[in-house]
């Protein structure tokens, strides 16, 4: 007897295993379906791709300043010295040390932030295999999650946005883990991914309050045992430390940049209420016009506003306890939306810090369907709407992916895409590592300075130009001109500070 229950046993765990190796072949397939083995070596382009460089600057300024990990630097020098900090750098920092080894190949960003964001979903899966107890369902439910453009976008590449969102589905699973079997092992790894997620991306942040809110609340008007009581505690005490890690890594980064001058970074709320009523409108058309057909698929977002409504009806009949979760979570990021409304306007990614809450409504939807009716046939249908929706879904954000994949270059990129196209031209210049130039015009601060792999100065527009600051970024230490353009006017400026020493279309090299 005790054989068989052995062997038994095995064979739930191989069923386990076989279950883990099927989802990831899954995640190597939508991998794949979604284009991005054509994208893989590629640097940053398209969307938002002053924040790309941004990053990458981050990973340079440790491999080629010195390892010294709270002095995080950029190739802009508008700061001191380019010293500058946003987000936590551990990632940075992981993929400079990773240069050492592999060379400095700038794929390894990106690589690491899809390699955290699909483990996030892998455990995701498990925690949806938990709440729902239904493998199918789970496994639906996390393929909704690949209808969204956004998400997919930025998941292969180099934001630490969707890294954030990867640790949070981590924090999550543990945290239910712990609910279900009190571990300390859980708590602790529960509330060290929670952590990582808000020290990348502070908004991240509102999950971990969210079951601080919740905790309080089951502290206050709930019934506990001493044992419940032990738990509530003990949540309550690393959420709170998880806040203050937060908070203290934030207060660092704010006294980093007040030092040394750097104003690159947005480090404060920008408020609705900072917005006249024209301006309010105008992000709300951005969001509900531009944007939120890649926040999800539209029969994506369809589906969820029917499970939402049926919520709404058959709330008393659902887990109180994961509804009121989802309730603190909601406010979480009603909060966050008011605090940070403007950032709407130009960035999608910031709607990524919602879906978890997506998540949580489409299991919570599922609980609700079950409340009505356990038919197997029943949800047989159910399961082939969700299949469908989610085909459809991914196949949608697959054609808005190419799009964004073959956008053309803007003037914040045109500088930089010229460099890159020179760069073997202007490798020849035997321009010193150490040597400053100037860019301009050039849109982006880093961009084509991450290209040269050289600090300096960028120079917005063409009309700004002139000798004296020229003469000023020399008197800095500027070494060469890098002009952008092929007016006439410029040219003569150029020469009458530095010689020529490399021209191509739209590019002349100037050394002082």
């Amino acid at each position: 007897m005790n054989q068989l229950k052995k062997n038994l046993g095995n064979n739930e765990n191989w069923d386990v295993r076989k279950v883990n190796l099927a989802f990831l072949f899954l995640l190597i397939g939508i991998f794949f379906f979604l284009g991005f083995q054509s994208e893989f070596f590629l640097g940053p382009k398209g969307i938002h791709f002053i924040r790309q460089v941004d990053s990458l600057s981050f990973v340079y300024g440790y491999s080629n300043n010195g390892y010294i990990f709270f002095q995080p630097e950029l190739f802009d020098l508008s700061s001191k010295g380019g010293k500058a900090a946003c987000e936590f750098p551990i990632l940075y920092y992981i993929v400079a040390l990773s240069f050492n080894v592999f060379g400095q190949k700038i794929f390894l960003l990106k690589l690491i932030n899809l390699l955290i964001a699909y483990t996030g979903i892998f455990y995701l899966f498990r925690l949806l295999q938990d709440i729902l107890k239904d493998k199918i369902y789970a496994l639906l439910v996390v393929m909704l999650l690949f209808t969204s453009t956004v998400f997919n976008y930025y998941s292969f590449n180099y934001l630490p946005d969707t890294a954030a969102l990867g640790f949070c589905f981590i924090g999550w699973y543990y945290i239910n883990r712990f609910k279900n079997k009190n571990e300390n092992t859980s708590i602790i790894l529960s509330f060290l991914f929670f952590a990582l997620s808000g020290l990348l991306k502070i908004t991240y942040l509102i999950h971990p309050i969210a079951i601080l809110g919740l905790v309080l609340f089951t502290f206050i008007f709930k019934k506990l045992n001493s044992e419940q009581r032990k738990k509530i505690l003990k949540t309550f005490i690393y959420s709170v430390l998880t806040v203050l890690i937060v908070f203290l890594w934030n207060w660092y980064i704010l006294a980093y940049n007040s030092i040394n001058q750097s104003t690159l970074f947005n480090t404060k709320p920008l408020p609705i209420w900072a917005l006249s009523s024209s301006e309010i409108d105008l992000v709300w058309s951005y969001i509900s016009e531009f944007w939120y057909t890649v926040y999800f698929a539209p029969s994506t977002l369809h589906l969820l506003l029917v499970l939402i409504v049926l919520q709404a009806l058959r709330f008393s009949k659902i887990d109180n306890i994961f509804s009121t979760l989802i309730i603190f979570s909601l406010i979480g990021i009603i909060t966050f939306s008011l605090l940070f409304y403007q950032q709407f306007k130009d960035h999608d990614y910031y709607a990524l810090i919602a879906a978890p809450l997506v998540i949580f409504l489409f299991a919570n939807g599922i609980i609700g369907l079950r409340s009505i009716t356990n038919n197997r046939y029943v949800h047989i249908v159910i399961k082939l709407i969700f299949s469908i929706i989610a085909i459809v879904g991914i196949n949608y954000s697959r054609m808005k992916l190419d799009q964004r994949f073959h956008v053309k270059p803007d003037n914040v990129s045109r500088a930089a895409l010229i460099i890159q196209k020179n760069l073997t031209e202007i490798i020849k210049l035997n321009i010193p590592l150490s040597s400053k130039v100037i860019i301009g015009p050039e849109e982006s601060l880093n961009g084509s300075l991450l290209f040269l792999n050289r600090k300096g100065w960028s120079i917005f527009y063409k009309n700004q130009i002139d000798s004296i600051k020229l003469n000023q970024y020399k008197g800095y230490g500027a070494g060469y001109l890098f002009l952008m353009t092929e007016d006439e006017e410029k040219q003569k400026l150029a020469n009458s500070i530095g010689a020529e020493i490399l021209r191509r279309k739209n590019l002349h090299v100037y050394k002082f």
